[in-house]
């Protein structure tokens, strides 16, 4: 780093970084930062916590289905707009055809969450459920 007159090559992206975190830090505290690098603030040290790569790999295929799915659920009870639709040919054409919905019979099981209830709501369709909540939890 240029505060060091080290030059470093294995710094990743997250590193790099750290020019950006140190001036929101100084805007927050409207002081100097204390960290001259991204060494002074333990940052290099994040590789030390990964002990198992493909753990890593595989929650961060899992987090990319999650965003696939909120987004898709975002979209259909309205919470976002039809340009953040996903750019797969199939689910563009479902989310282009949620209207089509609109008057259909649903039955569930279950009693809906109010997320899930709203989306059903917002697609128009008729629900109708069994009384019993789709967990013990008293808040689903």
């Amino acid at each position: 780093m240029n505060a060091y007159n080290i030059e470093v090559v294995n710094y990743n992206r997250d590193i790099e970084a750290f020019n950006l975190l140190k001036r929101i830090l100084e805007k927050i505290t409207g002081c100097e930062s204390i960290y001259q690098s991204p060494t002074d603030m333990g940052v290099n040290r994040i590789s030390a916590g990964i002990v198992n790569d493909g753990i890593i790999a595989e929650a961060s295929h899992q987090e990319v289905i999650r965003r696939y799915y909120r987004c898709a659920v975002e979209y259909a009870i309205g919470l976002a707009d039809k340009d953040s639709a996903l750019s797969n040919p199939a689910a563009q054409m479902a989310l282009e055809n949620l209207t089509g919905l609109r008057g259909c019979e649903v039955y569930s099981t279950h009693i809906p969450t109010p997320g899930d209830e709203a989306g059903f709501r917002k697609l128009k369709v008729n629900l109708t459920c069994d009384p019993e909540f789709s967990s013990k939890s008293l808040f689903y």
